[in-house]
């Protein structure tokens, strides 16, 4: 009996193999024509068909396929399950190549969802267990895909050079995929070159990706290059008709295939050219419709992106009551993501492209009759520097502008700017009161800030005179308090490359003369209070010094290896700085200006931490910019310290680091961040103060500053005033050296405030040694009688 319900059972699996694959290939057929739901039906049909025979290869084959077709519809909570068994299955039967092309499908649907996080960790997942599997036939197809898949979430985070990166990467793979694939491929490049500013590649990649597509259709596929095709037609060519018309043919082509997720995408799109073309009402339709699409899927991006474009159709409309609450929901949601991604390099520029959220919620708040500061106060706050403020204490990373005021003395004063198209405001802050002023910039405004920056950094230049009496009628409104002797700046925008100490104030004198001068990437850092520093003994170290490298040979084999002089007068600048600090001084000169030594144990365990070397900035790749060391023989790379390796610093005993290097406060300016330059990298290491350069200063005119900085910083004056003490030396030397080109491209960022800590003089312990000694006599004379 029991054989004969053996045989009984595996015929009936013979008979469900050839119905089951045909499901499986109808399920395929679907997909290409957008038909979802039915996909999913005849997926699961075939998935039960398989279990019964106990085929446990096809039947994983059929979850994913299901899962596939959830996840083109939208259906994200269905998609999940079917994902996580497929992938079971074939661990189960051992097939490594359709396992990891399954975990990069559960990757893309966490990257749907909003999950940044958990799609960067499943992808790497899969690009790690790829190792070890180079001969395979699939690894070349797999290893494309999972690439593809991260460059897809570098781009979607604003990391566009790290996409570029990867595509590079990914055509340089022999393998090619099915045209549909490659299509998707070279929209994504597209992608980045638009973003790049190349839309004429773009568009050409573009068509490229069409041509393609023609010869194996696919409705995904046709939606992705269309709705991106659209996005160059309107924001870059300002085709708004063609765009308006390729969003509509895509609106049709999502509706059809079930796909909400694309019908959602489509219609935010068509409601920006319908912006664009100033139709209020049409637009506010579209973004309602597809914000009502993006709360039901629970889609991030979409759900701010809708009630931003929402506000914006509500403006347009005179409607800023409304606008104001959709900007503020806006905010609210990208805040929540943004939290939720937690520490991790994937958000170095999650909020670039959203900045301009917090920026409409800013403008409208102005333009109330009684502006509300703290509010305004607030959501600046909210839009910059937030990268750096994630390694704050979790209680100080949000700090209401009460308890901001209130933890000032009373001979300070901040100015907290915002600058956004052709609006400017400035929030100031004393003990005592606060306050906001506003104005609307003109193209010749901005222009004459940018001009001015060029002009401070010509040793020669006359130009600086006029230009900075300019921005200081645009920067420095009569009403501002510059009544104290202590200013704090925090810059936005083009201001990040000002120094503030060259505009003259109402009163006719600079602000140099009138101020101690420190800048800070937020209002927040001031609330961010490190433990008190101990005394420090007399023999202790008080700076760690890097001067004069000896650059290696310059062979041309790398695309950092450039030939470098030496810089002759730093060696004699650190010298000095060890000689008017009280303390000993720990200096890396010459052949033994080695980068390994800061990483040796208790390196940076010093107040004081001096770079008097070149500084290489990469505007474009800020991974790229770097400082210079005298490389060590047989090992190249140790001639340079990336900004990565900064970061793996421990600077929390560390006052002060100062960049005496060529254009350390320069960088790459990221919306939303600020710029990513040394200085940052330095205080976020967990340094309290910062002293780095906007331009290229002569090695002699540096070190005569410095020894002036570092003279007044040994007689106890706090580093702002130390440093304004070094700038006014100059200025008032007169001759050549007045000029602000040698003087005004050092900032001080971070904490300002504080001397350096003290120091316990050695007379106390010569006096007591003294008096040992005498005593020492006495009592031998005593017992000698």
């Amino acid at each position: 009996m029991a054989l004969r319900l053996i045989i009984v059972l595996f015929a009936l699996s013979l008979q469900a193999q050839p119905e089951a694959e045909a499901l499986l290939k109808a399920v395929e057929q679907s997909m290409q024509r957008g038909d979802y739901a039915v996909a999913m039906e005849k997926g699961a049909a075939a998935a039960r068909l398989f279990e019964k025979s106990n085929n446990r290869a096809r039947l994983g084959d059929a979850e994913n396929n299901v899962g596939v077709a959830a996840l083109n519809k939208g259906d994200y909570a269905a998609a999940r399950p079917h994902f996580e068994r497929s992938i079971a299955l074939a661990h189960e039967v051992g097939t490594v190549g359709p396992e990891l092309r399954r975990i990069n499908n559960l990757g893309n649907l966490f990257f749907y969802q909003g999950q940044y996080v958990k799609a960067f960790e499943t992808y790497q997942t899969a690009l790690t267990r790829l190792g070890g599997h180079e001969k395979e036939p699939w690894y070349a197809g797999t290893r494309k895909l999972t690439l593809t898949n991260l460059a897809v979430l570098h781009q979607q985070l604003g990391q566009h050079q790290k996409a570029l990166d990867l595509y590079k990467e990914i055509r340089a793979l022999p393998l090619q995929q099915k045209p549909s694939i490659e299509a998707q491929m070279l929209t994504n490049l597209a992608i980045v070159y638009r973003r790049l500013g190349d839309p004429q590649q773009a568009l050409e990649t573009y068509q490229q990706a069409r041509k393609l597509l023609a010869s194996d259709p696919n409705a995904a596929a046709s939606l992705y290059i269309l709705h991106n095709a659209g996005v160059v037609e309107a924001l870059d060519f300002r085709n708004l008709d063609a765009a308006f018309k390729t969003f509509t043919e895509a609106i049709a082509i999502a509706g059809k295939s079930g796909s909400q997720r694309e019908l959602t995408l489509e219609l935010l799109f068509r409601g920006e050219t319908l912006l664009l073309m100033g139709k209020a009402d049409a637009a506010r339709s579209d973004f309602s419709a597809a914000l009502a699409d993006a709360r039901s899927l629970k889609l991030v991006d979409e759900l701010w992106t809708a009630l931003y474009g929402l506000g914006r159709a509500q403006a347009l409309a005179n409607d800023h009551t409304a606008a104001r609450q959709s900007f503020q929901e806006a905010v609210t949601v990208i805040e929540s993501a943004r939290s939720s991604l937690g520490k991790t390099t994937l958000k170095a520029e999650f909020l670039a492209e959203k900045r301009d959220v917090y920026d409409a919620l800013i403008g409208e708040l102005l333009d109330l009759p009684a502006p509300p500061v703290a509010e305004i106060f607030r959501h600046m706050e909210e839009g910059r520097a937030r990268n750096l403020k994630e390694l704050l204490p979790a209680e100080r990373k949000d700090v209401p502008l009460e308890t901001v005021r209130a933890g000032l003395d009373e001979g300070t004063a901040v100015l907290a700017y915002w600058i956004t198209g052709t609006r400017m405001a400035a929030v100031w802050i004393t003990r005592d009161s606060t306050g906001v002023v506003q104005r609307r910039l003109s193209s010749d405004d901005t222009a004459a800030i940018s001009e001015l920056t060029r002009a401070l950094a010509q040793r020669d230049s006359p130009r600086w005179l006029a230009l900075s009496d300019a921005a200081a009628r645009i920067l420095l409104d009569p009403s501002l308090p510059l009544t104290k002797n202590k200013l704090v700046i925090v810059p936005d925008g083009v201001l990040h490359a000002l120094p503030f100490e060259v505009l003259r104030a109402p009163g006719g004198k600079r602000l140099v003369e009138l101020f101690a001068i420190s800048y800070l990437p937020s209002v927040h850092f001031l609330a961010v209070q490190k433990p008190e520093p101990a005394r420090r003994w007399p023999w202790q170290v008080s700076v760690a010094a890097f001067a004069d490298p000896i650059p290696g040979r310059s062979t041309g084999a790398s695309p950092f290896d450039v030939s470098l002089a030496r810089l002759a007068y730093s060696a004699e600048e650190v010298r000095s700085i060890a000689r008017v600090l009280p303390g000993r001084g720990r200096l890396w000169i010459g052949e033994n200006n080695h980068k390994s030594e800061l990483f040796t144990p208790g390196a940076t365990a010093v107040p004081v931490l001096h770079f008097a070397t070149h500084g290489a900035i990469d505007t474009i790749d800020s991974r790229r910019s770097r400082l210079v060391f005298t490389p060590v023989e047989g090992d190249p790379s140790s001639q340079y310290l990336f900004t990565g390796e900064i970061a793996r610093l421990s600077l929390s005993h560390v006052e002060l680091v100062t960049l005496a290097a060529c254009e350390s406060e320069r960088g790459r300016y990221v919306r939303g961040e600020g710029v990513e330059n040394f200085s940052r990298l330095f205080l976020g290491a967990g340094a309290g103060a910062t002293v780095s350069s906007l331009w290229r200063v002569s090695d002699q005119a540096s070190a005569e500053l410095m020894r002036e900085f570092y003279s007044a910083l040994g007689r106890g004056e706090t580093k702002a005033e130390a440093l304004r003490h070094a700038k006014l030396a100059m200025l008032r030397a007169g001759g050549e050296r007045a000029h602000p080109y040698f003087w005004a491209a050092y900032l001080l960022s971070g904490d300002g405030q504080t001397p350096l800590s003290p120091r316990v003089p050695w007379w106390p312990f010569i006096a007591a040694a003294l008096v040992l000694i005498v005593g020492g006599i006495t009592v031998r004379k005593r017992f000698s009688k």
